[in-house]
C-alpha cells in the first residue's frame, strides 16, 4: 500500500494479470494505450495527450461497471492510469 492506502503500482502485474474483466473492454483500453505510444513514439505529443485523456474519460466512465466486478485490480489500475493523466 502506498500513503494514500491504495495499493502500489508494483502490484500492477498481479492485478492485471487476474483481473475480472470482460475481454472486450479490456482491449478497448488497450487499443488506445497502443494508439498513445504510436503517438509518443512518433513525436506526437499534442495526440498522445489527447488519447491519455480518452483514455481517462473511457476508464472514469466504465468504472460503475469494471470496478465492482475487481475492486483490487481496478484500484491497482486506476493508481496507474493517474500517474499518467
Amino acid at each position: 500500500m502506498n500513503p494514500a492506502g491504495r495499493p502500489s503500482p508494483r502490484h500492477s502485474p498481479q492485478a492485471v494479470r487476474d483481473a475480472k474483466f470482460p475481454p472486450g473492454e479490456v482491449a478497448k483500453f488497450r487499443t488506445v494505450t497502443q494508439d498513445t505510444l504510436a503517438k509518443v513514439q512518433a513525436g506526437d505529443q499534442a495526440g498522445a495527450t489527447a488519447r491519455v485523456k480518452d483514455l481517462e474519460t473511457a476508464w472514469d466512465d466504465d468504472q460503475a461497471t469494471l470496478q465492482p466486478l475487481d475492486d483490487t485490480a481496478w484500484t491497482v489500475l486506476d493508481a496507474v492510469r493517474s500517474t499518467v493523466s
